[in-house]
């Protein structure tokens, strides 16, 4: 196999964190296998959109506020990143890549919740480009 530079790394972090910028969260535990293409048990009606941030040359910082009208009366166990268009375009190189609902990350977590109407929570990922 051959490396990937230092300026590819910084190039596929911008394009990770502008194309995988929706998150969804569940209340699944099992281990997470790179082979998973959706959460265990999704208990948003919808993907919600992140904050991205290009923290350091190569980590990527998704971060998004729920509010407890969002997951009332659920627990919390798992998060996943998603793709959120259809194709990612690459200037002067035509498409890049199908990546609607694609995973891009899935981390379990001890069971958070059940939560009320008033509550919030923020989830924070951090995902390095190596």
């Amino acid at each position: 196999f051959n490396m990937i530079t230092d300026e590819g790394k910084k190039a596929i972090a911008r394009l990770i964190a502008s194309s995988f910028n929706k998150m969804d969260l569940g209340d699944g535990s099992d281990t997470t296998n790179p082979r998973q293409t959706s959460l265990d048990s999704t208990v948003l009606t919808a993907k919600q959109t992140s904050t991205n941030t290009v923290v350091s040359d190569t980590v990527i910082e998704f971060t998004k506020q729920f509010t407890g009208s969002q997951i009332q009366g659920n627990t919390i166990s798992e998060l996943g990143i998603f793709g959120d268009s259809d194709t990612e375009t690459i200037p002067n190189s035509g498409t890049w890549a199908d990546i609607q609902n694609k995973l891009l990350s899935r981390v379990t977590f001890t069971s958070q919740g059940p939560f009320s109407s008033s509550d919030q929570i923020t989830f924070t990922l951090k995902v390095e480009v190596e």
